[in-house]
């Protein structure tokens, strides 16, 4: 359990709210790190990228270079810290960002990466997990949550059989605000 200042406990209260409005499996404990992390320290943090990650999508990709789902998530979570991002909890579910165009360009670097082919979108096998982006209002006061509908899926087949390029879902991420989640209006 984490110590929450009062003036952020109307935060957290409506980030768990959020999540639990919005179904994403994000654990208390969690959620209060990421509380803390966006409100602590001599700079004011701009997101937090945060994976839901799905287990089974994980063990059906083991390989000779990713042999745990450790190592999997491990390798993901390096990546995000090689390009400009905190780990405070080590726990390969959320990477603290101070600049939101720090996050971007990382995002941008992650979808072209071909080392990371493996977390591709693949028929009949489980998706890797879901990207979220937790960040705050401009007075913050109120959490904003971005769902990453691309993050570990950015080569997708259509019925088509054509692929939408990573180009195409990183223009998509960046204009597109109707992946903005917001229980209340």
């Amino acid at each position: 359990m984490v110590l929450i200042l009062p003036a952020r406990r109307k935060f957290l209260s409506s980030l768990k709210e959020d999540c639990k409005i919005n179904s994403i499996k994000c654990e208390d404990d969690s959620l209060e790190q990421i509380t803390v992390d966006l409100f602590s320290g001599n700079q004011k943090s701009e997101a937090v990228l945060y994976f839901e990650w799905n287990n089974l999508g994980l063990m059906n990709r083991i390989n000779e270079q990713y042999q745990t789902v450790h190592s999997m998530k491990l390798a993901i979570e390096n990546f995000f810290l090689s390009h400009g991002g905190i780990s405070k909890n080590h726990s390969n579910s959320s990477i603290l960002f101070y600049n939101w165009n720090q996050l971007v360009h990382s995002l941008t670097l992650f979808y072209e990466n071909k080392e990371f082919k493996w977390i591709k979108r693949q028929d009949s096998i489980n998706d890797i997990g879901i990207g979220y982006i937790f960040s705050k209002t401009i007075d913050d006061s109120e959490p904003l949550i971005t769902r990453l509908p691309y993050l570990f899926n950015s080569m997708v087949l259509d019925s088509k059989d054509t692929k939408h390029s990573e180009k195409e879902n990183m223009e998509n991420l960046q204009s597109s605000e109707s992946d903005r989640i917001r229980a209340k209006q």
